[in-house]
């Protein structure tokens, strides 16, 4: 009996663990995010304004994309808590160690890992467009 029980609380055990690697679902009825592409200088301010306020340390990320756009590296992170749920467009150094092999493989095999701990800067370019700047990032949780 005992046998089946410590069976049974690890199979559990092991099947709780895996569901809470995954990104909880989420959505927005935020216009500018309902009819912009996530690309766009509208939808990039509105992330930035929304983190802005609610604080990045409040927030979790996850990669889902990756993207070269104007000879410049990207990740596409999912970007949610607190009432935000919304694509984040980081500029990514090719140069920079940590992400080496990532950007060689665009990003395949981490889409979908929490980067626990992401900072940013957010650098106005100009009065209708910001850029998110990787800053660093405490660890991935794959």
């Amino acid at each position: 009996m005992t046998s089946f029980v410590s069976k049974t609380f690890f199979v559990i055990l092991i099947s709780l663990s895996f569901f809470s690697c995954d990104r909880p679902q989420c959505d927005t009825n935020n216009t500018v995010f309902l009819n912009y592409e996530v690309t766009s200088n509208e939808y990039q301010t509105e992330v930035a304004k929304l983190i802005e306020s609610i604080g990045i340390e409040n927030l979790r990320f996850w990669l889902a994309d990756y993207i070269e756009k104007a000879d410049k590296h990207y990740f596409i992170f999912y970007t949610q808590g607190h009432d935000l749920c919304a694509q984040m467009m980081v500029q990514v150094d090719a140069e920079n160690p940590n992400f080496g092999e990532l950007i060689k493989t665009k990003g395949k095999g981490r889409f979908n890992a929490e980067f626990v701990g992401l900072l940013v800067d957010i650098v106005p370019k100009n009065p209708n467009q910001i850029e998110f700047i990787y800053k660093s990032h405490k660890r991935i949780i794959d």
